[in-house]
Parts: C-alpha cells; structure tokens; sequence
C-alpha cells in the first residue's frame, strides 16, 4: 500500500501542468491527517494567486521543486573509521545506533547518476578543541557553566575564549580523527567512486567545524559552497555521521544558503536519541524533506517531488512579497 507521502507526491505530479492550487487542495481533502503547514501553505498561495503574483502562466511550481541528475549533488558526512569502530564509535553513544549498518545504502547511492559526490572528513590537528585530553589548554569564559576544566568529562560542554577573543561553547568528546591517523580514514566497507570529491573540516585548533560548509564564525572555509556553486547544484542529499551534530549542521547550512535539501534517514546515524528527535523537527521546519535512500531514484528521474520542496517553495514566495 502506498505511504501517505507517496500519495501526495502521485496527486502533485499528476496535476503540475494543471492547477497547483487544486492538487494542494486535493492533498488535503485525502490526507486529512496532514500537519497544518499544508494549510497553511494553500492559503499563502491563495493570496499569492489573488495578488497576482503568481499567475495563470507561472512556471508549474512542481516542476520548480522537482530534482534532477545534472543540478544534484550527493553529500556524505563523515563516515570514518573512528565513528564506526574507533575511539566514538556511534554504537557506544546513548542512541546505540551501529554505523556499520548506514554501509549499504551509502554504497547504494554511490551507484546513482548524481552530478557530483562530495565526501567529508573530520580533519583535526592533535590539539584540537573538541578533545577532552586537551580541555586545560583552554582560557575558559566566566560565564562556563563549568569554571574547573579538570572536573569536566567526556560530553559536558564548557565555554572557552578563541584565539580571536570570541566566546564560544564546547562540547567535549574523545579524541578522534587526528590528521593522517588510520582513525580519520573513510571506512573501507565503503565503496566511493573515483571521481568523489573530499572535503576536510575541523582544521583549525581552537575552531569546531560540525558543518561541511565550515564553522558559524567564518573562521574555516571548506570550500564546499564554491564548489557548489561551480558545478550548479541546487540540491542536496545528505547521510551520514552524525544526524545530530555533523549532518545536521550541514544541513540547515545548506538549507540557509537556498539549496533544496533532502536528507536520507536510513543512511545516518545519530549520537542522542533527544538530540536526533529535536534534530528531525527542525529540519522539517526548515523545509528538509527527509526520506529514505530508496526513494532517490524516482526522485533524480523526476518521477517524485518531495513535499517539503513544495511547500517550502510557497511560504518562501510569501515571506518575500
């Protein structure tokens, strides 16, 4: 039986070359359950369609939000031997989630026609910030919850003063993916191909890098978004390690910077059962269509749109007028 998803995507793609307005509608009408967004969004576009802003001979906005193989890029975060069988190994974190099983359908999308693979790599100096070996090197704030970096242990968060004077809170984790170390390397049970593009981040001693984009202050460029832009991707697919912190910070990024983002739920893992939940939200919020690795296909070939496009692209029209 078809999902409630599948059900909605199958109503807006029979009706893109017909009236949007009445597909949504229909969208309601047979999935009552629905959250409100979807409301919401038929009555932003009813005002956009009375002001005349958007009119009788506009782009079909399915079609606007539909993917394909040459403007997509696959994006894979961090799926390193220390976050599989290392020193934070993700099956030893609070959510027990084992990154071997993220293996098969990594390896699965490596096999579809996406313009481009990026691969990312935590990339860390040995006396990098994050490591709780090294939480004394630090001056920390007077607003740290915790003043006496000694007594703080592996996952507490204290508040330190950068090299740049700018006060930022810390997360502390075991000491992972060193530079060059056998830890920092991509695991071998996956299988890249050989015109994937690595990206490294978390270069920088006194700077954490959780976003492949680069960290909140500007202090790291990666070098993804130029890279992006060069090759002309408009959307992201996302897995990887970890959906709570390193995936997700890469995705509402990249969800900022106006890329269409889907994000690939069998195909991560996460650190915190809490942080993964709130995580999900926000990224609905954002406009982040998650699904599952099997459904790309149909959505490179144009054969699905993913709803969150859809109606992120609505109440985006909206918010400018």
């Amino acid at each position: 039986m078809a999902t409630q998803l599948e059900q909605v995507n199958k109503i807006l793609l029979d009706n893109q070359d017909r009236d949007l307005h009445a597909a949504l509608q229909q969208v309601i009408t047979e999935n009552p359950a629905l959250p409100d967004t979807v409301n919401q969004c038929v009555l932003q576009l009813e005002v956009l369609i009375q002001r005349k802003q958007i009119t009788l001979d506009h782009p079909p906005l399915v079609r606007e939000c539909s993917a394909s193989a040459d403007t997509t890029a696959l994006l894979i975060v961090d799926v390193q031997n220390d976050f599989v069988t290392g020193s934070l190994r993700t099956d030893r974190c609070p959510a027990r989630m084992d990154a071997m099983d993220i293996m098969k359908p990594i390896n699965y999308l490596c096999g579809l026609a996406f313009k481009q693979i990026y691969v990312s790599k935590d990339w860390h100096p040995r006396d990098h910030v994050s490591f709780h070996e090294n939480r004394n090197r630090w001056t920390l704030s007077k607003n740290s919850k915790i003043q006496d970096a000694k007594s703080a242990k592996i996952y507490d968060t204290i508040t330190i003063i950068d090299s740049m004077g700018v006060e930022c809170n810390q997360q502390l984790w075991p000491t992972h993916c060193v530079a060059k170390s056998e830890g920092a390397k991509i695991h071998p049970k996956l299988r890249l191909p050989e015109n994937v593009i690595v990206i490294e981040k978390g270069t920088i001693s006194d700077v954490e890098t959780y976003s492949v984009f680069g960290d909140p202050n500007g202090r790291e460029d990666t070098t993804l978004e130029a890279k992006l832009r060069a090759s002309g991707i408009k959307v992201l697919v996302i897995c990887g390690i970890a959906f709570d912190f390193c995936v997700a910070a890469s995705v509402m990024d990249a969800s900022k910077r106006g890329y269409r983002v889907i994000v690939l739920e069998d195909a991560c893992v996460g650190i915190d059962p809490a942080g993964i939940a709130n995580t999900r939200r926000l990224m609905l919020e954002s406009g982040v269509h998650i699904t599952c690795s099997t459904k790309i296909a149909d959505i490179l070939s144009g054969n699905s749109t993913p709803l969150q496009h859809v109606l992120k692209w609505i109440h985006d029209q909206s918010k400018a007028q």
